[in-house]
């Protein structure tokens, strides 16, 4: 699968169910429910998560695609990329709908 090895394959599958299961094993229990005790700072997780996500791919196409080592390219991409998604919650405009949008329209221009 995309030309990796079994191990690496295995890895990028369990990764991906991870990333794909979190906001289900992350999401707060009900208010009335007897765990809603442990509410606490998931919210908040979730966000560090996906802000520290950005920065790790912004990265890792900076360094590992280009070959640039200039965190200052790096602090630019990851700007764009936060402030991309900051727009998304603040237009209340769907993520994966957009996401598909984006694919279907990149699809059209090949």
């Amino acid at each position: 699968m995309f030309g990796l090895e079994k191990r690496d394959a295995n890895l990028l599958i369990a990764v991906g169910a991870l990333v794909l299961l979190a906001p289900i094993f992350l999401n707060p229990f009900p208010e009335g429910s007897a765990l809603a005790q442990f509410n606490a700072g998931y919210p908040d997780l979730m966000q560090r998560f996906v802000i520290f996500g950005i920065f790790a791919i912004g990265f890792n196409i900076l360094f590992g695609l280009t070959g640039y080592l200039s965190f200052g390219h790096a602090a630019f991409l990851g700007a764009g990329s936060y402030a991309g998604v900051w727009m998304l919650k603040l237009l209340t405009i769907n993520v994966i709908q957009r996401l598909l949008s984006l694919h279907l329209w990149r699809a059209s221009l090949h």
